[in-house]
């Protein structure tokens, strides 16, 4: 009896023994197989060898047999029990009859559900995965959702499910020790990039074995959003280089028969060097410890609420960065400009352009404007109030912008300048199909801004000095 066959493995042919494990296009395989890497000690799958995953197998199908003496998941050490029935329901380690069993007869269950076949007894039929040898036909037991909860994995009667390779079914099998197990539910992180998805499972595989060697609840952050604050956090802390090269998704799910859930969360990767810019460059880190804080409620954190909004609806990051500064504006009396201003400006500046890929020349138009509705704030001493109720709903923003632009006709400081407004920065902050309401978020944060840069103040005393000194463009003081 060869070593790999003691273990659950046969001796593999040749064209498996060299390469047992390689990469697919299923992300969930992907995982499986660094978590596979991982466990062999090695950095990246193409280097497991027939000897290593034979290691990798006995150590998964031991975790497995050491639940054997345990009645149901609930029981301490219960941890790989409680993962069997979200991830392999109606496997022989979970029947029905479970607690009818003795534990010998459940671990010699728990074996024979996870011995391949001798080569001799393959299909002869290609995985479907990676094209090469199959070891058999593996369903629902043995393969969580394919992609959505419409693939359940359910096969025709009389057939046994898709055609898998040793390699592939491994991943599958080593996929839970890189996912975090919280609530019911596993989550995966994955990418295309496969120096940042070693790492993010590399991270978690240590986590989760701690979890089920010594019973430890997963470690998670506080506020809420725990998944989504993981995501958010590794990639920041990310240090292996200066970008993720692809994006990143997380991945919900569970194969429960009582629910089956397969939900991805996808991070462009145009967010994702964003995101790191955020805790690599200074000004930006600052302004998002601010926004941070700001996004805080009485039952979620700031950082909590900010890490749902980057990962599940990402769109909305521009307004709540607008209703922070707005907020913090409005709701001191009289108004105030918070030092906070300026950084949040910049950020949703920079989120804009290099996320949204809006136009530069666009982005810098609406900016221009907010430098030029500062200096009339400033100048006719109005009140601060005025813009900030007027910023609340489009008619009346756009009935305030109409009366800066006679203003500005007559401001002895803009003769001989270009006009308030041009046609193309009203079209865009009040006709830009559905992204006008982002240049108003633009606009507004852009002229809080400049009004906090020139020291402006709602008493008559403060705005005075804030306007004492300031300098017009062709450098006339006003």
């Amino acid at each position: 009896m060869t070593e790999t066959r003691s273990v659950g493995l046969p001796s593999l042919p040749t064209e498996l023994a060299a390469e047992p494990v390689v990469l697919t296009p299923h992300p969930l395989q992907r995982c499986g197989a660094f978590a596979i890497a991982v466990m062999a000690g090695v950095d990246h799958p193409c280097a497991v060898d027939e000897s290593s995953l034979g290691g990798v197998w006995k150590e998964m199908t031991e975790d497995l047999v050491g639940v054997a003496g345990l009645h149901d998941a609930k029981q301490p050490g219960g941890f790989w029990l409680s993962v069997s029935y979200m991830l392999w329901p109606n496997s022989k380690m979970n029947t029905t009859n479970r607690k009818k069993l003795t534990p010998q007869q459940r671990a010699e269950a728990t074996r024979a559900w996870r011995t391949v076949p001798e080569v001799g007894e393959w299909p002869g039929a290609p995985c479907v995965l990676c094209g090469r040898q199959a070891c058999g036909f593996f369903g629902k037991v043995d393969v969580p959702l394919a992609g959505s909860v419409e693939y359940l994995n359910t096969t025709v009667p009389g057939h046994g499910g898709v055609a898998l390779c040793v390699g592939c079914l491994a991943s599958f099998y080593a996929l839970p020790y890189g996912c975090l197990v919280h609530s019911g539910r596993l989550s995966v992180v994955h990418s295309w990039d496969e120096e940042f998805l070693a790492a993010a499972i590399r991270n978690q595989l240590e986590h989760t074995r701690r979890q089920a060697s010594w019973g430890e609840a997963p470690v998670l952050p506080a506020g809420g959003f725990e998944r989504e604050q993981l995501v958010v956090d590794l990639l920041r802390r990310y240090r292996g280089r200066k970008t993720v090269t692809s994006g990143v998704s997380l991945l919900v799910f569970t194969n429960s028969n009582k629910k089956q859930e397969f939900t991805e969360h996808s991070l462009s990767q145009s967010l994702i060097s964003w995101l790191r810019t955020t805790a690599l460059w200074p000004r930006r880190a600052a302004a998002w410890s601010q926004l941070e804080r700001a996004c805080g409620g009485r039952k979620v954190s700031g950082q909590a609420r900010l890490a749902r909004l980057l990962v599940a609806e990402p769109h909305r990051v521009p307004r709540t960065i607008a209703s922070t500064v707005h907020e913090a504006v409005d709701g001191t009396k009289p108004p105030r400009i918070p030092a906070a201003a300026v950084g949040l400006y910049e950020l949703l500046s920079s989120f804009l352009y290099e996320v949204m890929k809006m136009p530069e020349q666009h982005v810098h138009e609406i900016e221009q404007l907010g430098v030029r509705a500062a200096e009339l704030i400033i100048a006719q001493s109005e009140p601060l109030k005025k813009f900030t109720v007027a910023y609340r709903r489009p008619g009346d923003l756009r009935r305030w912008v109409n009366a800066q632009s006679v203003a500005w006709l007559t401001a002895e400081f803009a003769r001989q300048r270009e006009p308030f407004i041009t046609p193309r920065q009203l079209k865009l902050l009040f006709e830009f199909s559905d992204q006008a309401w982002l240049y108003r978020n633009l606009f507004f944060t852009a002229v809080i801004a400049e009004l906090h840069r020139r020291g402006y103040a709602t008493d008559p005393e403060d705005a005075a000095s804030a306007r004492k000194g300031i300098e017009t463009e062709d450098g006339e003081e006003l």
